[in-house]
């Protein structure tokens, strides 16, 4: 399942509930170091070909799909597609559904 929306609240789930309007979400601070698995990216995406600050894990993406996971979705000679042309994508959106 992809993250379709991070609040950057600064470790503060009172400032989180705040800017969303007192909504229940899940914060996750993520911060790489040397060691670590998750790194901080810029992705270029092959549909919209604007880059993407974006992070990798071992096992995900966020702010970026790795086409070679989602065939189903993959165009010829895709690798990376940016979250906004996912999400435009007819086929994503019939079987996931809109993120608007």
């Amino acid at each position: 399942m992809a993250l379709n929306h991070r609040v950057s609240s600064g470790g503060r789930p009172d400032l989180a509930a705040s800017l969303l309007g007192d909504e229940r979400v899940i914060l996750m601070s993520v911060k790489a170091a040397s060691n670590s698995a998750i790194r901080t990216i810029k992705v270029s995406c092959d549909r919209c070909k604007q880059i993407v600050d974006a992070l990798r894990g071992e096992e995900f993406t966020a702010g970026f799909y790795d086409m070679t996971k989602w065939e189903k979705y993959q165009r010829e000679n895709e690798q990376c597609v940016c979250n906004s042309c996912m999400y435009a994508d007819p086929k994503y959106v019939e079987r996931w559904g809109s993120c608007s």
